[in-house]
């Protein structure tokens, strides 16, 4: 909560953003012998997203490493994609092309808007931890979560429900017809 803003507000999270997706690939290329199947996401923050400079270092990156696009999901929060959503659009859209994958993460937790996430090229949605906490007590929950659930796999995405920490919340957003659970 504090990390993050700070990095955006003096400029830093450009360097952390460039270090963590060197460093995950790096990762991803020790583990992919063992697990081909394997990819790595990156959280990229809203000014990272604007920059006008992020296709290209990840474009680079992947190169410099011969890894596929397609092992590489880029996270943002559904706050970021909306921070400069037209400027956003364009380069998530770019990145699409060049074969990322798109997550918009913490959905549910802000106030994006229905329309502009149909317009985005994302292929996964992560489904807030707020809205999975009571699921299993509460009735709005359900119908919020189940929903959600059936608007993802609308729109060709996987959903991903954040924050399960049971056994019986896990069977039941599986039985629901949630893809993966974190």
């Amino acid at each position: 909560n504090d990390f993050i803003p700070l990095a955006e507000e003096t400029g830093v999270i450009t360097q952390l953003t460039k270090w963590a997706i060197e460093q995950g690939i790096k990762d991803l290329i020790t583990l992919l012998p063992d697990n081909p199947k394997l990819g790595v996401s990156i959280n990229i923050s809203a000014r990272d997203l604007v920059s006008g400079d992020l296709a290209d270092l990840i474009e680079s990156i992947l190169k410099q490493y011969d890894v596929a696009p397609e092992k590489l999901t880029v996270e943002l929060t559904e706050t970021a994609a909306m921070e400069d959503p037209e400027k956003g659009l364009v380069i998530l859209r770019k990145l699409a092309e060049m074969g990322l994958q798109v997550s918009i993460d913490d959905f549910g937790s802000g106030y994006s808007s229905l329309s502009y996430l149909k317009q985005l090229p994302a292929t996964e949605i992560k489904l807030d931890r707020s809205l999975i906490m009571d699921v299993c007590t509460s009735d709005s929950s359900k119908v919020i979560v189940e929903t959600s659930i059936n608007m993802a796999h609308g729109l060709g995405c996987k959903l991903v429900a954040e924050g399960i920490e049971d056994e019986e919340t896990a069977r039941l957003v599986k039985e629901m017809g949630c893809d993966m659970l974190q």
